[in-house]
């Protein structure tokens, strides 16, 4: 979104290279993310992490019935400190 002077809000155009881009910085930061809480993870954090990725993997088996428990889950999980 672009403001302009007029104050009005307009929706800027977004190619596919600007997205591809977008993406590729948040697979950096991600995965940098990633690496810093697996240097950082206490035994206590890796319990609870196998913990929900069994209650992952129980939805993916339940197949699209379980979808929503799994964004669920999901959610919770990045949402949470550790």
């Amino acid at each position: 979104m672009d403001r302009q002077l007029d104050r009005r809000t307009y929706v800027t155009e977004v190619s596919e290279q600007d997205l591809t881009e977008v993406y590729h910085l948040l697979a950096l930061l991600e995965s940098d993310a990633a690496g810093l809480v697996a240097q950082r993870a206490t035994d206590g954090h890796i319990g609870k992490l196998k913990i929900i990725l069994e209650q992952l993997e129980a939805t993916v088996r339940k197949g699209r019935t379980g979808r929503e428990k799994f964004i669920e889950i999901n959610e919770a999980c990045t949402a949470a400190p550790p």
